[in-house]
C-alpha cells in the first residue's frame, strides 16, 4: 500500500458507516481515495476528485454565490458523478447542515458528528510502516498557478471562493472542533486548520475532516487543492 498522505473519502457512496472505514471488511484504499495532486500534473489525470454541487448533483447543479454546497460528490475532472457523500454544510460558525445519503439535521454543533460523516479522510501511512506518533498537523486551502502548482503553501489561499474546514474526532481520542476553521475568505486570505496530535503509536493516522464552500463568482472553480503537513516521531 501507498505510503504518505493520502486523502480519500470517507462516507456515503463508501458505506456511511465507521465499519466501512476500519473493518471487519473496510472499504479499499484504491476505491475510496481522491486524487492526490503531484505539482505541475494534468488536471485531467486520475482517480478522482471531491466535487461541491448545488441542491440538484453532479455535474451539472452550480452552487449559487452566497451559498454553501448542498451535496459533495466523487467526481472526475469533468464533475461526472461517482458516488454521492454525506454533504457538510456550514450554517454558523459552531453549525452544520448534514444530509446526502444517510440523513438531514439542520443546526447540529460541531462536536456532535460522527466520524463516518466527514467529507474528506487524510490518511498518514508511515512510510517505512513503523509505529509512530503525530503532531503540528495542518490543512490548508491552496491555488493552483497556471501550471497546475502551489509554489508557496504558505501564501497560495484560494482565490473566489470561500471555504470552511472542521476536525471530526479521531481514533485516537482526540475530540472534534467546536467551530469551524476559515481556509479561504475568497480574496486570496485564510488560516490553517490545526490538527489533533495522536499520541498513540501506529503506522497508520487517520484525520477525519469537513469541508464546506462557497463559490465567489459564477463558474467551475476546478484549480484548487487541499494541503496537509505534519510531524512524525
Amino acid at each position: 500500500m501507498v505510503s504518505g498522505i493520502r486523502f480519500m473519502a470517507t462516507s456515503g457512496a463508501f458505506g456511511n458507516t465507521i465499519a466501512s472505514l476500519y473493518g471487519p471488511t473496510p472499504q479499499p484504499e484504491t476505491k475510496a481515495e481522491i486524487f492526490n495532486f503531484a505539482a505541475a500534473a494534468a488536471l485531467t489525470a486520475v482517480p478522482n476528485r471531491l466535487g461541491f454541487f448545488g441542491a440538484g448533483a453532479a455535474p451539472n447543479s452550480p452552487i449559487i454565490v452566497g451559498q454553501f454546497n448542498s451535496r459533495s460528490h466523487i467526481t472526475d475532472y469533468l464533475g461526472a458523478d461517482y458516488g454521492q457523500l454525506v454533504n457538510t454544510r456550514f450554517t454558523s460558525t459552531t453549525t452544520v447542515e448534514v444530509s446526502g445519503v444517510a440523513n438531514a439535521v439542520t443546526g447540529h454543533t460541531l462536536a456532535t458528528i460522527p466520524q463516518e460523516s466527514g467529507t474528506l479522510l487524510m490518511r498518514f501511512r508511515e512510510p517505512n510502516n513503523t509505529a509512530v506518533q503525530t503532531q503540528n498537523a495542518v490543512l490548508r486551502a491552496v491555488d493552483l498557478d497556471a501550471n497546475h502548482q502551489a509554489l508557496d503553501v504558505t501564501l497560495s489561499v484560494v482565490t473566489n471562493a470561500t471555504i470552511y474546514g472542521s476536525e471530526l474526532a479521531n481514533t485516537d481520542g482526540g475530540v472534534g472542533d467546536a467551530t469551524w476553521t476559515q481556509l479561504s475568505d475568497g480574496a486570496g486570505a485564510g488560516t490553517t486548520l490545526t490538527l489533533n496530535n495522536q499520541a498513540t503509536e501506529a503506522n497508520i493516522h487517520d484525520y477525519h475532516l469537513m469541508i464546506s464552500l462557497s463559490p465567489g463568482q459564477a463558474g467551475r472553480k476546478i484549480d484548487f487543492a487541499f494541503y496537509v503537513q505534519l510531524e512524525f516521531l
